[in-house]
């Protein structure tokens, strides 16, 4: 059982990469943390790509599911999630590994997340000279195709706007509430819409 946010995240990963199956049907509706579970989930769902390029070029063998998504978990707030300290990725990943898995996982963990840390200046020049389906993490053949179809600057907007975090939509339930009811209770906690 899951004792983390992150470690649950991982899990679900796991049994993604495992199975194939829809990551979203895997989030628990109760999960505790579920805001930053669905977070990782569906970031590293996104980024995949990209985060297995920079794990590629620092392991040599990949590691078995639960532990390659720990590393991805580790991987997407380190290279994606900016908003996120550095420390806190590695120090919270690595308490996650410790707590589902062996020490020696954990050690591998924490080193090449350190070393992804301290590189990540030079990762992300690399990463600008490579494709822009890796840059972006979408399937080169996609790109290529939106590439003959809309130009490359085109390709690249659709390519960023595809990674972006969707916006939220609410439905106000009106057997419930009106919507002018609802959207008084919004403003009256602070929130513009």
């Amino acid at each position: 059982m899951a004792t983390s946010s992150r470690q649950l995240a991982a899990q679900i990963i796991a049994r993604w990469l495992r199975s194939g199956e829809f990551p979203n049907r895997l989030i628990p509706a109760e999960a505790p943390g579920r805001a930053l579970v669905m977070e990782l989930v569906y970031g590293v769902a996104r980024w995949k790509r990209l985060l297995e390029w920079v794990a590629a070029g620092r392991v040599r063998h990949p590691p078995e599911p639960e532990l390659q998504a720990l590393l991805l978990v580790g991987l997407y707030q380190l290279l994606i999630m900016t908003e996120l300290k550095p420390y806190v990725a590695v120090n919270e990943t690595v308490a996650a590994v410790n707590a589902a898995r062996s020490q020696a996982d954990a050690d591998f963990v924490n080193a090449l997340l350190r070393g992804v840390s301290r590189e990540k200046a030079a990762i992300l020049e690399q990463l600008s000279r490579q494709p822009l389906g890796l840059q972006t993490s979408h399937p080169e053949a996609l790109v290529q195709r939106w590439l003959r179809v809309f130009g490359p600057a085109a390709t690249r907007r659709l390519c960023d706007w595809n990674n972006s975090r969707p916006e939220i939509a609410i439905h106000v339930n009106s057997l419930k509430i009106s919507r002018k009811a609802y959207l008084e209770l919004l403003r009256g906690g602070g929130l513009e819409l």
